[in-house]
């Protein structure tokens, strides 16, 4: 019998190992870019390069790795005699651990990237998603912990939203695998459009308007708050809606 700790383990491994050779790429570019912009910078002609941080990078990462954790792990720690609730607090424990992790690797990385990047001249801007959309929140005199907060609840709903895929499709039949994509298609780019043509607009104006609230807030100045609450509360019922598919999953060739 497995107790849950090796399972754990066995996730943050392969989420840390995916990440380095992420991280590796990632290093490697930015390196490739500090040297053209130096390039340029020698030559004076007053050229500006802008970089993404790290975010990008973690959020296709983790969503990945969430895409390929449930199938042969599933198999894997059913065949060893782990339980499904072993197996799903394993992994729900790994989101927690690996999403709060990577954003402080996040957090750390930028820092240092635009260090390096500050040697280089002031041309070279090393940008994170978070400094993009609430630089004048942080300016206004919040702390790093409001970034860690949006950066760890972030990356927590990613992993989730793939880890939900990944089930649902592994329940769902052939012709639902075909079915579900195409119903989501169908609402998104062909009933949406209708129906708010048919409203004057008002649908996709009450969407945006939703969106805005999330992301933005409600005051002038756009805050974090309401998207790290809607990233939390997000990633909390999406581990729920997992445990329920997960819980009376067959076992599939």
């Amino acid at each position: 019998m497995i107790l849950r700790r090796p399972v754990l383990e066995y996730y943050l491994k392969n989420t840390f190992t995916v990440f380095g050779w992420f991280l590796l790429v990632y290093t490697a570019i930015f390196a490739i870019f500090v040297i053209i912009m130096s390039g340029v910078i020698i030559g004076g002609d007053g050229s500006y390069g802008s970089f993404g941080g790290f975010e990008g990078v973690a959020v296709i990462c983790l969503f990945i790795v969430a895409l390929n954790s449930f199938r042969e792990e599933f198999h894997l720690f059913l065949q060893l005699g782990v339980s499904r609730k072993s197996a799903f607090a394993g992994y729900a424990l790994h989101v927690l651990i690996a999403s709060a992790l990577i954003a402080i690797a996040a957090l750390i990385g930028d820092a240092l990237f635009s260090g390096i990047a500050s040697l280089v001249g002031s041309q070279v801007e090393v940008t994170s998603l978070f400094s993009q959309s609430y630089g004048q929140w942080m300016e206004s005199g919040s702390g790093v912990f409001g970034m860690f907060l949006w950066t760890w609840t972030l990356f927590l709903s990613v992993s989730v939203f793939g880890y939900f895929l990944t089930n649902l499709f592994y329940r769902l039949g052939k012709l639902g695998k075909v079915l579900v994509p195409v119903t989501v298609g169908v609402l998104l780019f062909v009933v949406l459009p209708i129906l708010d043509r048919i409203t004057n607009g008002w649908v996709f104006n009450t969407i945006w308007g939703a969106v805005a609230t999330i992301f933005r807030g409600n005051g002038e100045i756009a805050s974090p708050v309401n998207s790290i609450i809607f990233f939390f509360v997000g990633g909390v019922v999406g581990l729920a809606l997992c445990w329920l598919l997960m819980r009376r999953a067959p076992l599939k060739k």
